[in-house]
């Protein structure tokens, strides 16, 4: 079979899998979508390495796919465990966007086919790229300041409108840090952990938290995420972030 004609075969797959999540809330099988979900990730990924377009994508996106590939295995054993809950929606909601997305960079020719992809998908990973780099510039007291500031609070409060990410680095941007900080406050770990991961996950954490997640809860997603597409055998590519490049 010629190579164009696997990968023809491949985005079928992906596509008719996207049709199975899609319908989740109506026909599709509990068990039909444990399937759907634990196929898609791989298949793409697949897609993306033979259509040599894995190498070209910068450190960012290979973390989003990544992440893509274990909310797909999630979300499959999600299906067989918890059954149509609505937490299993929300993650067969993120699954379909992330995956079409990533589908219609494979098949540039028919970008109708995937009309489940954000439109600013891509747009939202520069700024991302753009924020973390202005982020990773502020003293280490305003990275605690800010993050402690995109929690969501417990409780009622969680409806809350919180101050947009770009609008509270801008603010730190212009003001002096903070006089002083509490070392053992929990969001100083926080930051520390999230400085310690290669650069485009970290990138993909702050894409994440722009879109109104958690800081704490992003942060451990993307401790499963590595571990289980490490356990899959996906390559990750770790990438120096910019502190390890100035010390070289």
């Amino acid at each position: 079979m010629p190579p164009h004609a696997h990968s023809r075969d491949a985005l079928d797959r992906v596509r008719r899998a996207l049709d199975v999540l899609a319908a989740w809330d109506t026909t599709t099988t509990v068990g039909d979508a444990a399937a759907a979900a634990r196929e898609i990730g791989p298949l793409l990924w697949r897609e993306l390495t033979l259509r040599s377009l894995w190498d070209s994508l910068p450190a960012r996106d290979h973390a989003a796919v990544s992440w893509s590939v274990a909310l797909g295995i999630q979300t499959s054993h999600a299906c067989a465990t918890q059954g149509k809950t609505q937490r299993v929606a929300r993650d067969i909601t993120e699954l379909i966007s992330e995956t079409a997305h990533w589908a219609r960079a494979c098949d540039p020719g028919a970008a109708d086919r995937w009309p489940e992809a954000q439109p600013r998908r891509a747009h939202y990973g520069n700024a991302a790229q753009q924020l973390w780099q202005r982020y990773q510039a502020l003293p280490h007291p305003w990275k605690i300041r800010i993050l402690r500031e995109m929690e969501p609070p417990p409780g009622p409060g969680r409806g809350r409108r919180r101050l947009p990410f770009a609008t509270a680095l801008a603010s730190a941007e212009k003001t002096p840090p903070p006089p002083t900080c509490t070392a053992d406050h929990p969001t100083d770990a926080l930051v520390r952990s999230l400085s310690r991961r290669p650069s485009g996950w970290q990138v993909e954490i702050i894409r994440r938290i722009v879109a109104g997640a958690g800081p704490y809860r992003t942060n451990a997603a993307a401790d499963e995420a590595i571990r289980i597409v490490s356990h899959q055998g996906v390559r990750l590519i770790q990438r120096p972030s910019i502190t390890e490049m100035a010390r070289g």
